[in-house]
């Protein structure tokens, strides 16, 4: 139905967004680790794991994509 597809257009915008902030966060730590903020990895690393680790209890956004 239109409903449901309207829904499903929200949705999916909202999660290319959501992606689009993560990889522009990504880019501001590499290039933070690359000045010598070692602590920017950390970050670095709970962008990816937020993009692709899926757990019985969450979904990753690119498997929601």
């Amino acid at each position: 139905s239109i409903k449901y597809f309207t829904y499903y257009i929200m949705i999916n915008k909202e999660l290319e967004e959501q992606f689009d902030i993560q990889i522009q966060l990504i880019q501001l730590s590499i290039k933070d680790f690359d000045k010598g903020d070692f602590l920017a990895a950390i970050n670095l690393a709970i962008r990816i794991r937020f993009l692709i680790h899926d757990t019985n209890r969450s979904v990753s956004l690119l498997t929601q994509m």
